[in-house]
């Protein structure tokens, strides 16, 4: 030991260049092999049909089983440190990029019950400056519910659960290239998640909704989404769905750990959740609705309580987007609503 002791303090200089010499050269190494594979890469495309084909969205890397995100840090605190610790080794250290296509859903011919989502037609009958208007929203909510039920023979209404604005001054910004289920498909550890964890959502639970989900057949989660307050069609950040007949639920998925906040209804809340992020599989089949208009909405699956099926989903790049500034880059809202199937006992006792 004396002997390396004394070699090191000899030679230290000699030592530190070294050391450097070998970080630049592995750095060099690195960045070779980086364009190297980008210039074999397949180039992001979007072909004559509307499909955005070779485009690298992230993945959780195989024999990892859950991903972290705890918001972003906003000061010198414990907090900030742990939002930082987590962003970068429990989250972006553990993804990594696969090339997926998003197919055109304008030109294919799809099912609600096969694909597990629909585009339609809907305009609101209030002006989309007035959407933060809690008459509006409630107005909103009982006229898709009409929609849903139509489509869902047999169902009833759970709840709705209010509605989120994102890409106007003051509101969440698109979540691009985050692919993701809102809810972990298995719902009994996403409760244990957020057991004893208290925000504005545990808050709102009505235990009389949460034990008529208990009894029921089933329960699904429906998503909306639709562009709002834009003088142009979606050009820049369109939503993407994924073909639920194409999703495994309990072999793709890959538990999303979020305790973090968002904008809601004006105000930042806090909240914990076990969402979904997601494994690669070459047989999954993702859909978008090219240039998506203002009276254009998307309905699609969260959740389904009996097998887990639902429409990952996430917003993208679209490689046509306007270079300049001169168009509305996309403003949307979003809500949910659950809906469940009564027993049979219970039909015939009302």
């Amino acid at each position: 030991m004396e002997r390396i002791s004394e070699f090191c303090s000899e030679h230290k200089t000699k030592l530190l260049i070294g050391g450097i010499t070998i970080i630049c050269l592995q750095k060099i190494y690195s960045k070779s092999k980086q364009a190297e594979n980008e210039k074999t890469k397949p180039k992001c495309i979007v072909n004559a049909e509307g499909d955005v084909l070779n485009y690298a969205l992230p993945h959780v890397k195989p024999g990892y089983d859950a991903i972290y995100f705890s918001g972003l840090p906003n000061g010198l605190n414990l907090r900030s440190f742990k939002a930082l610790y987590d962003l970068f080794f429990k989250l972006i250290f553990r993804l990594e990029k696969k090339e997926v296509d998003f197919l055109n859903a304008r030109t294919r011919d799809l099912n609600l019950h096969e694909c597990g989502f629909e585009l339609i037609n809907y305009k609101e009958k209030f002006d989309q400056s007035e959407w933060d208007s809690t008459e509006n929203q409630k107005q909103f909510e009982e006229e898709v519910s009409k929609l849903i039920l139509e489509r869902f023979p047999g169902a009833k209404i759970n709840q709705w659960y209010g509605v989120l604005f994102r890409g106007d001054e003051g509101q969440n910004p698109a979540a691009v290239d985050g692919p993701h289920v809102d809810n972990y498909p298995d719902l009994k550890k996403a409760e244990q998640w957020r057991a004893g964890y208290k925000d504005k959502y545990t808050e709102e639970e009505d235990p009389e909704k949460k034990a008529q989900l208990m009894r029921a057949k089933k329960y699904m989660m429906i998503g909306l989404w639709k562009p709002i307050n834009m003088k142009n069609p979606v050009l820049d950040h369109p939503l993407a769905v994924m073909d639920k007949s194409t999703w495994r639920p309990w072999e793709d998925c890959v538990e999303f750990r979020q305790d973090m906040e968002h904008i809601d209804d004006g105000e930042v809340v806090q909240f914990r959740n076990l969402g979904g992020h997601m494994y690669y599989n070459k047989e999954q089949k993702w859909y978008y609705y090219p240039e998506m208009k203002s009276d254009e909405m998307i309905l699609f699956t969260h959740v389904t309580s009996t097998n887990g099926e639902a429409n990952p989903h996430t917003s993208f790049t679209h490689p046509n987007a306007p270079k300049d500034g001169d168009f509305d880059t996309r403003k949307s809202m979003e809500s949910r609503v659950m809906i469940y199937w009564p027993q049979d006992d219970e039909i015939e006792a009302n």
